[in-house]
């Protein structure tokens, strides 16, 4: 899962409109409410506000100019003659705008968050988990494999952030702890795109088979266990799994993430082909699901153009290029492709050796030294073999986890090639073509040309498994039969070119049949997917205007098929006459979307609680995981069943009824009362009085885990998170704009006019308009 800390922030470095701290004693005296020092600091920010830097900047890289403007939306536009020096101005707005973001990111991924920060205990546990999974130990072999296209643009882009650091003044974020950032290296870009790979559902991926483990362990019967993961654990020797000392067991969770991670977590995205189209050219949409209760947003927009190329979209700063976005013939994005990258073997261990057959061989040992602020330094010695890093001391006899995941080596470099040139792309098949070489993440790609053409790509590198093994489940290292045969041809993975209907498009569902293999072992739901199609198959021409609406629908597929199930049974009171006439849409002022949702609550506690795992282990689940937001399809299925194991001998109806009778017993409230957020700051937290503006809200987040905008709200770490549409892009192809809205703005100074400036057209289903200047 997805996990969550104390530590985090983006920040903006004195761009066209920035306000610059000389120190901290303003924040420090609004905080203690000295009205005196109220009146000078609102003072010293209506000078600053006057002072707002508004003009074009203008750079130099290797004697050509560079031409930096910001739009009406804020939005950075970098002109150049050559590609190199437009990747130069990325960098060096990337440094301007989000300078904290990139190197808190440098900090964690490397391991070194509580020497350079502070040293708390979850600091010390991040860099502990971070130094043994090492993402750092080949990054700059990853950097110089990249090719004759992709090196030179990274070191442009490298020297466009260094040109800023050494020029400009710290943060004053930097400040307050007292780090200096080192200079960035190609190889942070390849940390920064590892960490990218992991984080999130990637890790997601494993905790679920973590509590795979833990579930066998606790004596969940095989019956149950088929059911929850059909058809997946073919193979699986629980005995062999009981025999294992699990050091990091899921329930507790067992490592925090800090927030500020660009963890890719959900999302949706679609296109139509001109044949479906009112323009008559393809129309391609996205809306990537991350952390929203944030600011300032993940993502960042910016214009590029250099001789006659241009591009309109986003990036994740510390990363270069288009994530998200469109050329002249080109619209691409992508959702995460939930394809199993992480395995867990079992590794029999004594006197510090590791078992292959018969012959016992020693791990390699490697030692790491951490020096938190304030604290002794702590020595780590990690235990490694071919599979990754062993979970407990060899030097004690018994049988420990080694977690193996495909990003460990040689990976990195593949994702930034392609992701560079894939803006270049001058059609749909030629783009796929360079999306499925990428290895981390595990992406689906969707693609629309000018032409006509539209397509789906998946890719990632898909480990190759001993026949029979879906990946879910741990199993023996010792038998050599088992372990990686390298990976699976990317020409297999799940494609689609063109198909007759005229639409594609993917939502975290299964898309295996798309390909020759089936890396898919977890999918979401199917719920989403189901609504985009059904949207799209509705109308025999859509326009951008229609798509829009998608983006908002919030009629959710999932309580339609509980519906039938849960009406018969409600009874003829105000609270049952609200439910059986609900139109299936969760408004915010909706009540019944309020009952539903109580229902759907207690039908989980009463069947995988109280007759499964206990209640005790439900509600760490419930309450601090996103096991249920992730993977509510595994548990639907049974929920929707007739007769289930899980049922332990009851009747559906039987079940149903008792969850029916404990949710309408509460209050009754609207959606919206139940859905309330703030999106915080994320390196003040939250801490800061409301009056001074960092944070936005609270307001109530739309959608639920079924609606098109997915709207997750769950605790994880101790912390509240969510993942909901972060971004919203709609690419007509018939035209030279991209439409957008953004969980944010392009700034992350405070008392920058652009450090929420969309928040409200997000929020609203407003879209501004973003287009090359002539």
């Amino acid at each position: 899962m997805p996990q969550h800390g104390g530590v985090g922030s983006y920040t903006l470095k004195r761009c066209f409109s920035a306000f610059n701290f000389s120190d901290f004693k303003f924040l420090m005296a609004l905080a203690t409410g000295n009205n005196a020092e109220k009146f000078n600091f609102f003072t010293t920010l209506l000078g600053a506000a006057m002072r707002l830097k508004k003009k074009p900047v203008t750079l130099e890289y290797q004697g050509e100019p560079v031409h930096i403007r910001r739009d009406e939306h804020g939005v950075p536009h970098i002109s150049a003659e050559s590609e190199a020096a437009a990747y130069f101005g990325l960098g060096w707005c990337h440094a301007n705008d989000r300078m904290v973001q990139m190197m808190l990111v440098r900090l964690i991924a490397r391991g070194e968050a509580s020497e350079k920060l502070k040293g708390t205990d979850e600091l010390v546990e991040i860099d502990t988990f971070m130094r043994k999974l090492n993402l750092r130990g080949d990054a700059d072999a990853q950097a110089a494999a990249l090719d004759d296209h992709a090196r030179p643009l990274l070191a442009a882009y490298t020297n466009g952030i260094n040109h800023f650091l050494e020029r400009e003044k710290l943060p004053f974020e930097f400040k307050l702890v007292k780090y200096r950032p080192e200079p960035w290296m190609p190889a942070d870009t390849l940390i920064t795109v590892k960490i990218m790979g992991y984080v999130g559902l990637g890790q997601a991926q494993g905790d679920m088979e973590r509590f795979l483990i833990q579930m066998v362990q606790k004596g969940v019967s095989r019956a149950k266990l088929e059911e929850l993961f059909p058809g997946h654990l073919k193979g699986m020797d629980e005995e062999l799994i009981r025999s294992v000392e699990l050091q990091h067991p899921f329930v507790p969770q067992w490592i925090k993430w800090s927030g500020l991670l660009p963890r890719i977590s959900a999302s949706n995205n679609w296109a139509v082909a001109g044949l479906r189209s009112k323009s008559r050219k393809p129309i391609y949409c996205s809306d990537p699901h991350l952390e929203v209760n944030r600011l300032p947003a993940v993502w960042y927009e910016q214009v590029m153009r250099y001789g006659d190329y241009w591009s309109i979209g986003n990036s994740i700063p510390g990363v270069p290029g288009v994530l998200y976005g469109r050329t002249k013939t080109l619209a691409w994005g992508f959702t995460y492709g939930f394809m199993d990258q992480i395995d867990f073997f079992v590794e029999e261990c004594k006197e510090g050796k590791f078992r292959r057959g018969k012959e016992w061989r020693p791990f390699e040992v490697r030692t790491e030294r951490l020096r938190p602020k304030g604290r002794e330094p702590i020595t780590l010695t990690i235990y490694e073999n071919e599979h990754g890093y062993l979970e407990g001391d060899p030097h004690k006899p018994g049988r420990y986890l080694v977690m193996d995941w495909v990003g460990r080596h040689g990976a990195g470099a593949a994702a930034v090639n392609s992701l560079m040139r894939i803006p270049k792309a001058e059609s749909a098949e030629e783009a796929m073509e360079l999306a499925r070489k990428i290895d981390i993440p595990p992406l689906n790609f969707i693609f629309a040309d000018a032409a006509g053409n539209i397509g789906y790509q998946m890719c990632g590198r898909m480990p190759k498994r001993k026949r029979g093994w879906s990946g879910l489940y741990p199993v023996p290292a010792w038998d050599e039969s088992c372990a990686w045969q390298g990976f699976e041809d990317p020409e297999d993975l799940p494609r689609e070119l063109n198909p007759e209907r005229g639409y594609v498009s993917s939502a975290n569902n299964d898309l295996n049949y798309l390909g020759r293999v089936k890396p898919i072992n977890l999918p979401m739901g199917s719920y989403r997917f189901d609504r985009i199609n059904e949207l799209l198959a509705s109308r025999e021409k859509v326009d951008a205007q229609f798509m829009k609406t998608m983006h908002y629908d919030l009629y959710s597929k999932h309580a339609e098929l509980f519906m039938p199930v849960i009406a018969p049974l409600l009874p003829d009171t105000e609270k049952g006459r609200l439910l059986r006439e609900w139109d299936l849409r969760y408004t915010e002022d909706s009540k019944a979307a309020y009952l539903f949702e109580r229902i759907y609550s207690e039908l989980l506690r009463e069947v995988f609680g109280k007759l499964g795992w206990g209640e005790e282990v439900f509600d760490y689940v419930d309450r601090e995981t996103g096991i249920f937001a992730d993977f509510y399809g595994n548990f639907d299925r049974i929920l929707l069943q007739e007769t289930s194991a899980w049922f332990e001998g009851r009747s559906r109806q039987e079940i149903y009824q008792t969850a029916i009778e404990r949710a309408l017993a509460g209050p009754l409230r609207t959606y919206g009362e139940t859905r309330l957020i703030t999106m915080t700051n994320i390196f003040f937290g939250g801490k800061l009085p409301r009056f001074l503006g960092f944070d936005y809200g609270p307001f109530p987040l739309m959608g639920c885990r079924a609606t098109i905008p997915q709207g997750a709200i769950y605790r994880n770490g101790g912390m509240l998170t969510t993942f909901h549409p972060s971004y919203r892009m709609i690419a007509d192809l018939a035209t030279d704009t991209l439409e957008t809205n953004l969980a944010g703005g392009p700034s992350d100074r405070r008392f920058s006019p652009w450090y929420k400036s969309d928040v409200e057209n997000w929020r609203n289903g407003r879209y501004k308009t973003l287009r090359v200047a002539e």
